[in-house]
């Protein structure tokens, strides 16, 4: 097969699929304009000269990190969803003859299709909504608006090579799923649902270990100067902390539902 006919399966495949891309795509058009803010005003000379600045900076600095941390979680739940969802149409493939190069081979064209369309909306985003959130900042603070619109073009390199890693590792996690399922997995796959995470009682208590850990580091902090990084370690813990307690108490909790004969049936 050549790459022509590669890319006309791939632009068939986005357009048949399109209520399903077109969610995924703006999900990631959305992370990387945040990406690219919070990067730009950590970078920023100008934030680093407000009232202020080194603290402002320091702030930005752990928003990149936490846009991060949560573009990747979330773009690999959506990407495993639709992957799901493809299933049947990437069976067919099979089942009509291609083989598994073949479809990792649509599958590569498809993400870098939608990366490219991704990374190019996302930076125009970004660049220009980076000026309108400076000068919210700046009215936030008190200071006067800088005139003069800028373009931080190491932060389009930073936000460029991240998507670039996250969507390569997107399609690899995709071409796996691929190579280790077979042609009838596949035609099937959209018909199973998600397995039901277990109410593990260990979860829970490592949990509320670590929703411990981080109230008590909050409380007990005194120092200024290491404050803002330990309350972000803080912050970090209260949000995996609440995801394993949730997540075992909701699956906990249906459990028991489903034992009362007069709610489930």
């Amino acid at each position: 097969m050549n790459r022509s006919l590669y890319s006309r399966l791939s632009f068939n495949s986005i357009s048949k699929n399109r209520r399903y891309y077109i969610p995924y795509m703006i999900a990631g058009i959305l992370m990387v304009a945040m990406f690219y803010i919070m990067n730009f005003l950590n970078a920023s000379r100008y934030v680093r000269d407000l009232k202020g600045g080194n603290l402002l900076t320091t702030v930005f600095g752990f928003g990149t990190i936490v846009i991060a941390v949560f573009s990747l979680i979330y773009l690999f739940y959506t990407n495993s969803f639709l992957i799901r969802v493809r299933n049947r149409e990437l069976g067919l493939y099979s089942i009509l003859g291609m083989s598994r190069r073949n479809i990792v081979m649509i599958v590569a064209m498809e993400s870098l299709i939608i990366f490219g369309i991704v990374i190019t909306s996302g930076l125009l985003a970004g660049i220009g909504l980076s000026k309108l959130v400076e000068m919210c900042l700046c009215r936030l603070i008190g200071e006067n608006v800088q005139s003069g619109f800028t373009i931080d073009s190491q932060c389009i390199s930073n936000s460029f090579f991240f998507f670039l890693a996250t969507y390569f590792l997107l399609f690899l996690s995709s071409a796996i799923k691929i190579r280790f399922s077979g042609a009838l997995d596949l035609l099937h796959g959209s018909n199973y649902g998600e397995r039901a995470p277990k109410g593990n009682v260990l979860i829970a208590i490592a949990g509320i270990v670590l929703l411990g850990i981080a109230y008590y580091m909050a409380i007990t902090i005194k120092h200024p100067a290491i404050a803002l990084s330990v309350f972000f370690i803080a912050v970090i813990l209260v949000v995996i902390a609440t995801y394993l307690i949730f997540m075992s108490g909701s699956v906990r909790f249906c459990q028991l539902l489903t034992k009362d004969r007069r709610y489930y049936y």
